[in-house]
């Protein structure tokens, strides 16, 4: 195994720690508001891009990381404002790096983040689906292709042959990893507020409810009313 595959397989580790990371720490965000919550998501995908341009392996020149899965996951989950973040984060990383392949690294950051927020808004009239995210996977590493069009064709023979195949490799799977992991995150989200909701509206119901399991033993039931109070009451 060459140099470039050891350099993506610890790039590929390093998306791994920092998404289960934010995975543990992601539920205290929910009593932000939604803007707030987009704006945290943004912040921690560019700091992963900038971990993953500062460990990454430099061939002729030009930085191979795997930033692109991060900021196309902060633009597809977090919209806008997390693309906004980890965009800019991450070209102002790439250009304090400099070297040949800086243009080349600019215009892959534009491409992806343009790539994550098209997605963003094709999923955002439906139900986001694990076809979503291995569609923005296949895409994210397929546009890397496009950069190679402003690489200089004295280093493009040897980047090509070193690092072209790896690199749509992990890309691909650094992008299907975050976004399985996002996606857990957030549907976990979704349902911890959805039965709190569903609590409160039992905690609050005039009349006595109370469900009951096959056995006919109590699983679930609201607070008694008043004294005063004489409702009807219903069993599930």
């Amino acid at each position: 195994m060459t140099d470039i595959w050891h350099s993506l397989l610890a790039n590929l580790a390093l998306v791994s720690i920092l998404v289960v990371a934010w995975d543990l720490v992601a539920d205290f965000t929910g009593r932000f508001s939604r803007r707030m919550q987009s704006l945290l998501l943004g912040l921690v995908m560019c700091v992963g891009a900038v971990i993953s341009m500062a460990t990454a392996l430099s061939v002729s020149g030009f930085v191979v990381d795997l930033r692109a899965a991060f900021i196309a996951a902060a633009a597809f989950f977090g919209g806008w404002p997390a693309m906004l973040i980890a965009t800019a984060g991450s070209i102002a990383y790439r250009a304090h790096l400099g070297g040949q392949g800086a243009g080349a690294g600019v215009m892959g950051i534009l491409i992806t983040a343009s790539v994550g927020i098209a997605w963003h808004h094709i999923v955002a009239a439906r139900s986001r689906t694990m076809y979503d995210i291995f569609g923005l996977s296949v895409t994210v590493a397929l546009a890397g292709l496009i950069t190679l069009l402003v690489i200089p064709a004295q280093a493009l023979t040897g980047l090509v042959q070193q690092s072209t195949f790896p690199a749509l490799v992990f890309r691909f799977l650094s992008t299907i990893i975050i976004g399985v992991l996002l996606d857990r995150q957030q549907r976990r989200r979704e349902l911890l507020m959805s039965n709190m909701t569903y609590r409160a509206m039992v905690r609050e119901l005039p009349d006595c409810l109370n469900i009951k399991d096959v056995d006919g033993r109590f699983i679930a039931a609201n607070p008694p009313p008043p004294k005063w109070f004489a409702p009807l009451r219903s069993t599930i």
